[in-house]
C-alpha cells in the first residue's frame, strides 16, 4: 500500500517538478532556445525562462568585504571567529595572515557547497611554504593542528582548476584557537 501511494504522488506531482531546478536560490531550467516552459513564450537565447537576456550564469564576480587580498603580500589579517559572505572569484586566490602562539591548537574549516565550485586550501609559511593542505574534492574543507613556534601563518584559499566558477564561489571561513581536541 505504501509503494502505491508514493507511486501515484510521483504520477501526480512528479511533471510540475520537471525541467526547473532551485539550489541555494539560484533556478535554471532545461529551456532550449526554442522551448519555455512558462506562459510567456519568451523564447530567447539565453535558456533562462525570461523575456530578458539575464542568463543563470553571467560570468561576474562580486568582491567581499576583504578585497583586494589576492597574493601574500596584501593578506588580510584574521582573528578567530566566524567570517561569512566571503566570495572566491574564478582563478582568484584569497590570502590570510594568522597570528599563532607556540602550542596553539588551531582549527580552519572552509564552508562551502562543490555544487559551485570546490574550494581548496593551504597554511603557509612566511617564505611561501605549505605546511599544511586540504584539497578534498567534496563539500567542505578543514585542517587541525598545534603550531610548533611563534608567529604568522598564512592562509590560501583558492578554487580548484578543474570545476570553473564563472560567478565565482561563496564561503564561510572559521578560525577556531585554543579548542580542546579530543583525537
Amino acid at each position: 500500500m505504501k509503494r502505491l501511494l508514493v507511486l501515484l504522488l510521483a504520477v501526480l506531482f512528479l511533471p510540475a517538478c520537471v525541467g526547473t531546478a532551485t539550489i541555494w536560490g539560484v533556478t535554471g531550467d532545461d529551456d532550449d532556445d526554442a522551448d519555455d516552459d512558462d506562459a510567456t513564450d519568451d523564447d530567447d537565447a539565453t535558456d533562462d525562462d525570461d523575456a530578458t537576456d539575464d542568463d543563470d550564469v553571467t560570468g561576474e564576480c562580486d568582491d567581499d568585504v576583504f578585497e583586494s587580498n589576492e597574493d601574500q603580500g596584501s593578506a588580510a589579517n584574521l582573528a578567530p571567529g566566524e567570517y561569512e559572505d566571503l566570495r572566491i572569484c574564478d582563478g582568484g586566490v584569497d590570502w590570510y595572515a594568522m597570528d599563532f602562539d607556540e602550542g596553539d591548537q588551531v582549527y580552519i574549516g572552509a564552508y562551502f557547497r562543490t555544487d559551485f565550485g570546490d574550494i581548496d586550501m593551504q597554511l603557509v609559511r612566511p617564505n611561501g611554504e605549505p605546511i599544511f593542505a586540504a584539497e578534498s574534492g567534496s563539500d567542505n574543507e578543514e585542517m587541525a593542528f598545534e603550531v610548533p613556534f611563534d608567529g604568522t601563518r598564512y592562509l590560501k584559499v583558492y578554487l580548484w582548476e578543474g570545476q570553473p566558477a564563472p560567478d565565482g564561489q561563496d564561503y564561510v571561513l572559521e578560525l577556531v584557537t585554543n579548542f580542546e581536541n579530543d583525537g
